[in-house]
């Protein structure tokens, strides 16, 4: 349960800064939420803009981010596991 709220009440600051930045917002020392001042590197916010346009104009967001994830975590680890294939396809010794 406290992990839970823990990790909502992140969630829920991660959001406030990002629609501060996403209704104009630039001044980096200006940008704050309930956990006070902005401590994510200003480029974090502006990859977190999709997501949270996403929440803000459906309401199947968390859906389609598990779906968004899934794929690119497959993608990444298939791709991955094709460069270890062909690294170690000739000398399995080295594995």
């Amino acid at each position: 349960e406290k992990h839970k709220r823990s990790l909502w009440y992140r969630l829920h600051s991660l959001y406030q800064l990002t629609a501060q930045v996403a209704n104009g917002q630039t001044d980096y020392s200006q940008i704050s939420s309930l956990q006070g001042p902005c401590f994510y590197p200003a480029g974090n916010l502006w990859m977190y803009l999709p997501v949270y346009y996403l929440h803000t104009y459906t309401h199947d967001a968390e859906y389609i981010m598990k779906v968004v994830h899934f794929l690119v975590h497959s993608i990444i680890t298939l791709s991955m596991s094709k460069v270890a294939y062909k690294y170690f396809e000739g000398e399995p010794h080295r594995a």
